[in-house]
């Protein structure tokens, strides 16, 4: 089935060459157009990458030590901060800097995350991001389209105020002080910079340094040891790291839905694996639709993600039941009770099938002509590899001792000597 499964038009790949996604392209943005359309964000939404699993051939394949899926593609989300639903969403295929950008001295980054959010610009949203993406200049684009932001920054970025910065030199100092803010202003953005176990640096503009009203002040409790005890204290914290740690997890919390169960076949195609997260993705995002509306639409089961799966695909099967399909007695076949009954020696289990009519059509299968391939002479190898003369994809380690042929063992061995296009099938009858 994979092998002559399309979701776009192979004449129209051709004149799009230039495209790197050209096999997926009209799903994907057909899928995000969508997506847009359908849900309003909160005002706190939340950017950041997630990870498809894929270890196939690939230019723009990445390689994420940090992260638990280490190998695969790289797909940058904006989500809701609120429920995780995935609003949009843009696929790294490589750096891409344009003329403008060039122009402009503004990064790859920085123009991905103003696409991403231009669709947002005058609704006074508040991003959420990580020190990855946060910069001043970017900080400065967005204010200018009505996008507010807050993020933890590098403090080697230009244009940070040095006076903020907590150098390492100076921890073994702020440890008898925790809860230590400093902050520096650029206009409208504001550098904090907050130590309490570690020191933690936050840019933004919409949250203050210190909290506004000083009879409630935003805390935190720690445990601390204190002459080998462990004690909790309750210091001080900036409100703009409080928002940073209650809004920033969300493409994390769109990723926990979506490792629950996830679509993980065996490919070589890299747009296979792009296929199966929109799957994911519109799986989640229909479910989150149905959570929000459910109440209001006064539906009186309440499904969880993986009821709501199964409610799906029981309702896409049930569609077949009225066209006369029907279903076929599932039997095992010699080849799987050739590989669960290892105890068996090789030469029972060829007699068992040389009488079972069920494996090839023709009794005359000469089955007991599969063996291992010979090595040649003087050869040093433990096993002798050929290309399969049926799939021609994989290589074998056994052949047809009378067809001098290698197959894979188990159907390409069945589909060589039953194909009537076959030589050793006509020579057969």
């Amino acid at each position: 089935m994979k092998r002559f499964f399309k979701v776009s038009d192979p004449v129209e790949d051709e004149a799009k060459k230039g495209d790197k996604l050209q096999k997926v392209r009209e799903l994907w943005d057909d899928f995000i157009g969508r997506c847009k359309m359908l849900f309003w964000l909160a005002q706190q939404i939340g950017i950041d990458e997630a990870i498809k699993k894929f270890k196939g051939r690939c230019s723009f394949k990445q390689y994420i030590k940090s992260k638990p899926v280490r190998w695969g593609l790289k797909i940058f989300c904006v989500c809701c901060s609120l429920t995780g639903y995935l609003w949009n969403a843009s696929i790294y295929v490589g750096k891409n800097e344009t003329d403008e950008d060039k122009k402009e001295e503004i990064s790859a980054t920085h123009s991905l995350v103003k696409s991403l959010l231009q669709p947002l610009s005058g609704r006074n949203h508040i991003v959420h991001m990580d020190n990855w993406f946060t910069s001043i200049p970017l900080f400065n684009d967005l204010a200018a389209m009505f996008i507010w932001c807050c993020g933890t920054v590098r403090v080697n970025r230009k244009g940070l105020c040095k006076d903020v910065t907590m150098k390492k030199k100076e921890e073994s100092q702020l440890k008898k002080n925790p809860g230590t803010i400093r902050w520096a202003s650029y206009g409208s953005l504001c550098y904090i910079a907050w130590f309490a176990k570690r020191a933690v640096h936050v840019l933004t503009n919409c949250y203050m340094p210190i909290a506004e009203d000083p009879n409630d002040p935003s805390t935190v409790l720690h445990w601390f040891s204190e002459k080998g005890q462990k004690v909790q204290k309750e210091i001080p914290r900036p409100p703009a790291v409080a928002s940073y740690n209650l809004y920033m997890g969300a493409v994390d919390m769109f990723d926990q839905y979506r490792s629950y169960v996830q679509i993980e076949l065996r490919t070589r195609k890299f747009w296979h694996p792009l296929f199966w997260f929109v799957i994911e993705a519109a799986l989640i995002n229909s479910w989150l639709l149905y959570k929000a509306s459910r109440e209001l639409a006064l539906l009186p089961l309440e499904y969880s993600l993986f009821t709501f799966r199964k409610s799906i695909a029981l309702a896409l099967v049930s569609q077949w039941e009225n066209m006369g399909c029907q279903h076929k007695k599932c039997t095992i076949s010699p080849s799987k009770s050739m590989q669960q009954s290892t105890g068996q020696s090789r030469k029972h289990l060829r007699t068992i099938n040389m009488h079972d009519g069920t494996r090839f059509t023709s009794p005359d299968s000469h089955l007991s002509a599969l063996e291992q391939i010979p090595l040649k002479e003087g050869s040093n190898l433990k096993v002798r590899q050929m290309r399969c003369q049926q799939c021609k994809q994989k290589r074998s380690v056994y052949w047809c001792k009378e067809c001098e042929k290698p197959l894979c063992k188990g159907q390409c061995f069945q589909l060589y000597h039953t194909n009537t296009a076959s030589p050793d099938a006509k020579t057969k009858k």
